[in-house]
């Protein structure tokens, strides 16, 4: 989500923020308002990393989990398969 010169004008004039936090979002805002576009570009390529690497460990996670669960699972279907042929 990103904010307009505006949103921060609004929450600068706002008078519940103190004004530490207001000149922290001030700062920030500066900083990033100044940006070279190619600093810009590294910034978001960056952090376009970091969210496909976040994906990719869940992805590892639930693999890993899938994988631990397979010989439980295997184990209840064999235990269900004699059930069935000891019925018969």
């Amino acid at each position: 989500m990103s904010y307009s010169g505006l949103d921060v004008f609004e929450f600068m004039t706002n008078k519940t923020t103190s004004d530490s936090t207001k000149s922290t979002i001030l700062q920030h805002f500066m900083r990033f308002a100044s940006m070279d576009g190619r600093l810009f570009v590294l910034v978001l390529s960056l952090t376009f990393i970091l969210v496909l690497l976040r994906l990719t460990l869940v992805l590892v996670l639930v693999l890993a989990l899938a994988l631990a669960m397979l010989p439980h699972l295997l184990a209840l279907t064999l235990m269900h398969a004699d059930r069935i042929t000891a019925d018969e």
